[in-house]
């Protein structure tokens, strides 16, 4: 995209001319310019005095108006309610005579409206930057104006920044005003400055919108160290106004532009600010140490003094002041605090003076100060830190050295266990078969008895009592992790773990896992290595019961059997002699 110069340098002229023409005053003419619209509406009227008035002038002045705002220009001139000329319809000669002439006879009123952000929209196509949101002033004290609002106006529906969003920049364009101020969220570009315009529409993506966020998070959390009283801003942050370049140093518009950047800069400071209350201009913001309290009071169109130089350093130096405060979250509400009893010791020695002003005097002072006191705390902090790691490193160890314990004792418990079943097996098997006839029922009331030990303690109990003790040291890390964490941030924490725990989390649950499946297999193979054993041991017996009760056959060399007659005894007879 390519952006003429030397016309945008140029584009207020035709409004200038005009007023001229018509016998405008130029300085109400100029306050008629809005942060979105150019409008004036005004009944004229020149009396006979026709000669102040050239048709061909006007002609011109007309024709260049359209020529250079083209539809974004709205111009009619009514008289009885009707319009005598509309731009819109055409201009010629013949026209502007008869407007002439109903000037120097009556009321004629002047119909002007020129919508700037059309007019911009043409000029830079918004599909082309759609992270950036350009503004149009003709007139430096228009702008100046606009800047000037409360705070909490120039966010509003009529403010600068009504639009524009923390990832979009503002660009401020004044083609009659040398100046040059940049900064990530804005930048105000003015006379032969527009030239690096093009480097600053070039926006490739929206911009980071973390600070700001976090400092108007801060500032609405319940426990925050920054309160606010009747007055609320919802989007404006001191990073919206922050810019800094070339500006002379009394220029006006730097001057306005950094009055707000320091009262935006003691907002999300100061302890308590109050707001404007109705009918009041002026705000009070408190910086207090213990029984210290210091009031900085200041009204809406108050004005910082010019600067020492051309870098308005110590509103840039406040600025910085509050970036370093929310930039890091862990740490905001310490700093503020070392911020808040700077600012009151530092303005409590100050007696008779306006302290507003004295804030900003100060600044160099006020910025020493803090860096000293936040080196005093970071080196405590950092002694702290180092007591954290070695905290974190021991609770690690711990919980490591348990885990592996647990792991330890759940594989020995299930290889003793598994042994222990085969050892059962084969010594109750043994004491079955001890009187030579297999008892059955002995090697079950055996076996039944080491299955049930086996279900009941080491796998019901021993593994109930093993996951216990996991979870009991898996909590108590998680609870000390989750206090590292408050302390030095979860990302810190994790990066330092690692994946220790979790490897040794993961190696204890599956060996869990593994034990309950091993303690099942053992015990139903011992069911079915000992129905085996029954069924092999009692068809052994049945066998040799069925072999001993098998008759054997009478074979001839065998004895004849000896029947019933030989067999019973016969009587002796004694042997007596008769005489």
């Amino acid at each position: 995209m390519t952006v003429d110069i030397s016309s945008l340098k140029n584009l207020g002229d035709p409004l200038v001319e005009f007023a001229e023409v018509f016998g405008i005053d130029l300085s109400e003419f100029k306050t008629c310019e809005g942060v979105e619209k150019f409008t004036f509406n005004e009944e004229k009227y020149s009396g006979s005095n026709r000669s102040q008035y050239s048709a061909q002038k006007i002609t011109n002045v007309l024709l260049g108006l359209v020529e250079a705002y083209g539809d974004a220009l709205s111009l009619q001139f009514i008289f009885g309610g009707v319009p005598i000329l509309d731009v819109a319809t055409g201009i010629s000669i013949d026209k502007v005579e008869k407007l002439i002439q109903k000037f120097t006879q009556s009321m004629v009123r002047i119909d002007l409206v020129l919508e700037k952000h059309k007019l911009l929209a043409s000029l830079f196509p918004p599909e082309n930057h759609p992270h950036v949101r350009v503004k149009l002033f003709f007139f430096p004290e228009r702008l100046k104006s606009a800047l000037l609002m409360p705070l909490y106006e120039l966010e509003g529906d009529n403010g600068l920044w009504h639009d524009v969003d923390d990832q979009s920049r503002l660009v401020i364009l004044l083609p009659t005003h040398e100046i040059n101020l940049v900064g990530s969220n804005l930048v105000i570009l003015g006379g032969t400055e527009l030239q690096d315009l093009e480097k600053h529409l070039e926006l490739a993506a929206p911009l980071p919108k973390e600070l700001p966020e976090r400092m108007r998070q801060k500032v609405l959390a319940p426990n925050s160290p920054v309160k606010w009283g009747y007055f609320k801003i919802a989007k404006l942050t001191p990073v919206h106004l922050a810019a800094k370049g070339f500006a002379g140093a009394n220029d006006e518009i730097a001057q306005v532009l950094y009055t707000q950047l320091v009262n935006l800069c003691i907002l999300y400071t100061a302890n308590r600010t109050i707001g404007p209350a109705k009918g009041s201009s002026e705000w009070q913001a408190t910086f207090t140490e213990q029984a210290l309290a210091i009031d900085v009071k200041w009204n809406d169109d108050q004005l910082l003094p010019g600067s020492k130089d051309e870098s308005w350093s110590a509103p840039l130096v406040w600025y910085e002041i509050v970036c370093q405060a929310y930039r890091d979250e862990r740490y905001t509400s310490d700093y503020l605090k070392i911020v808040q009893i700077t600012v009151a010791r530092r303005l409590g020695q100050i007696q008779n003076k306006n302290l507003y002003e004295e804030l900003v005097d100060q600044t160099l002072e006020i910025e020493k100060e803090i860096d000293r006191l936040w080196k005093m705390f970071i080196e405590g902090q950092i002694k702290a830190y180092f007591g954290q790691l070695a905290e974190i490193e021991k609770a690690i160890d711990a919980f490591t050295e348990k885990a592996e314990n647990q792991f330890d004792e759940l594989s020995r418990s299930v290889t003793d266990n598994a042994l222990a079943s085969v050892g059962v097996l084969v010594g109750t098997f043994i004491a079955a078969a001890f009187r030579g006839e297999f008892n059955v029922a002995l090697f079950w009331v055996g076996t039944t008895a080491y299955l049930l030990y086996l279900l009941f303690f080491p796998f019901w109990l021993g593994l109930k009592a093993s996951k216990e003790r996991f979870d009991i040291a898996s909590n108590t890390f998680k609870q000390q992790k989750k206090i590292f964490s408050s302390r030095l941030g979860k990302s810190t924490v994790n990066e330092i773990i690692g994946k220790r725990v979790k490897n040794w989390a993961s190696r204890y649950r599956i060996a869990y896992r593994r034990a309950k499946r091993v303690y099942l297999s053992v015990a139903l193979v011992l069911v079915l290595m000992a129905s085996l054993v029954t069924w092999v041991a009692s068809s052994n017996y049945s066998n040799d019961l069925q072999q001993t009760n098998t008759p054997t056959p009478i074979t001839q060399t065998q004895s004849p059997t000896l029947s019933t007659e030989s067999l019973t005894p016969k009587p002796t007879i004694p042997n007596t002699q008769v005489p």
